[in-house]
């Protein structure tokens, strides 16, 4: 039996070992990472790399349309068209580095095609009284925005609950909500909002599907597109980057909070699954799928996906609480390529039921609250100090190390 001095010495050696052993293993994430996400409803609506207070919103004015940018320099041709800097992984290349991970790789959409101004709008908040309007849309009419009427009645009632916390909170903020058109159908947009202590002015921009179903070559808009999402040990969405809207036509506020398997086709729930065995078996290092994971976008079609994941580690409890998973779409959708619309009426869910779904979460939860294997070199550590290591500490990697040991000698 060891006594209580050299216990205390001991214990204090294998903390100081452990730690030195996670912060090694442990890479380095960027700075713009956070651990923790937990946001409340304004911080939700903020795309990726924007503040709520952002001050670079424009509002265009009717029959001036803005210049168009400056043509940005020819990019290298492992970059997809449009990132901001991240080294994108090639094909055949290794896992890529962690300073890769970028929390936008792209910008969010080319305005040079067409133009995405539909109307602006001047309400009170927060009844949403409608006090002007101007339209640059064709497709709408006078009666559309009529004053006196309801601004807020055409937002679906996320849409209504995130303009008003808005409000309350900021000046100026991008919200990406479903508005009601003309014909009567829910169509997601770009809102460019300006607060002022009872009115609200609203620029409303058309989203469009990256892969412009309405060319004549539906692939000649389309660009090897990479995405992030985040989520916590419960398996519930903390992060999409808002860049993936034209990729998957789902909207953050459609995920954020929600289940990881939410926007993952049925067959491959088991890719996800052996993800995250992988991810506990290397300790939070980067691993890649073990085939190709495919999402469902908003209109039903498939998108298939080269992904791979890396998991933040609590030194202290020895268990996964982020799961990082970085998804490069590389492919044509399987299906229509207008993911920003609608599904069909009477369209099958392509998604797991919420009983099977709930039943695959349960076993993502078990395997992320697993505690990580020590290493080796830790627990071999620790023996050489002391041979008679207390039971008290990792008692089943000791034992497993000692059988090792005892059998090669």
């Amino acid at each position: 039996m060891v006594n209580i001095l050299d216990y205390c010495n001991l214990q204090c050696v294998v903390i100081s070992i452990a730690f030195l052993e996670f912060e090694y293993q442990t890479y380095e994430y960027p700075s713009n990472t956070v651990f923790f996400p937990e946001r409340g409803t304004i911080s939700q609506m903020e795309p990726a790399g924007h503040s709520s207070a952002t001050h670079n919103i424009v509002v265009p004015v009717a029959n001036h349309p803005q210049p168009s940018p400056p043509a940005a320099a020819p990019l290298a041709p492992s970059t997809p068209m449009g990132s901001t800097g991240a080294t994108m992984r090639e094909d055949g290349a290794t896992l890529s580095p962690p300073n890769t991970w970028s929390s936008s790789s792209v910008e969010f959409l080319d305005d040079t095609d067409d133009n995405r101004l539909l109307f602006t709008c001047t309400f009170t908040i927060p009844h949403g009284t409608i006090l002007s309007s101007t339209l640059y849309s064709e497709n709408f009419n006078d009666q559309y925005l009529e004053m006196g009427t309801n601004f807020l009645a055409r937002l679906e009632p996320k849409g209504q609950s995130f303009i008003l916390s808005a409000a309350a909170a900021s000046v100026k903020q991008r919200i990406f909500a479903r508005v009601l058109m003309p014909d009567n159908q829910l169509r997601a947009c770009e809102l460019l909002c300006e607060f002022e202590h009872d009115r609200a002015k609203i620029t409303v921009l058309a989203l469009r599907s990256a892969f412009n179903p309405q060319g004549s070559h539906v692939s000649s808009n389309f660009h090897v597109f990479t995405f992030i999402t985040k989520h916590s040990s419960t398996c519930a969405l903390t992060h999409i980057d808002y860049a993936s809207i034209p990729y998957l036509g789902l909207l953050p506020t459609d995920l954020i909070g929600k289940s990881l398997l939410a926007f993952v086709y049925t067959p491959d729930v088991h890719v996800v699954r052996q993800a995250h065995v992988d991810l506990h078996n290397s300790r939070g290092k980067i691993v890649k799928s073990i085939a190709d994971l495919r999402l469902v976008a908003h209109n039903g079609s498939i998108l298939r996906c080269q992904t791979e994941w890396s998991a933040y580690v609590n030194p202290w409890t020895r268990k996964m609480e982020l799961v990082v998973a970085r998804h490069r779409i590389c492919s044509l959708p399987i299906g229509d390529a207008d993911v920003i619309s609608a599904p069909p009426v009477g369209l099958q869910s392509k998604t797991l039921p919420t009983v099977m779904a709930k039943t695959f979460e349960d076993e993502l939860r078990t395997i992320m609250n697993k505690y990580l294997p020590l290493s080796l070199w830790f627990i071999t550590t620790c023996l050489i100090l002391s041979k008679s290591l207390p039971d008290l500490f990792f008692p089943e990697e000791v034992n497993a190390v000692r059988a090792k040991l005892n059998k090669s000698l």
